[in-house]
């Protein structure tokens, strides 16, 4: 099994972050029902394919629009 390395989480952590506030700032160009059709695309398919749990959409910066507003980020 590999650990990551205090430095390698912390990497992962920033991309992260970088990755949520891309993926918001690309939403909100979006007129509202084409980010919200986006939105629950982009999470199903992430659900799918095992990239998430269910309930941790928010950390990739968005949510199902009905649950946390059209981005998720607030």
């Amino acid at each position: 099994m590999l650990k990551l390395t205090p430095d390698g989480q912390a990497l992962i952590d920033e991309l992260i972050e970088h990755r949520a506030g891309t993926i918001a700032t690309i939403l909100e160009r979006l007129p509202e029902t084409r980010r919200r059709t986006l939105a629950n695309a982009m999470l199903s398919f992430a659900e799918a394919a095992g990239e998430i749990p269910g309930n941790s959409a928010w950390k990739l910066g968005w949510a199902r629009a009905s649950s946390q507003g059209s981005t998720g980020q607030g």
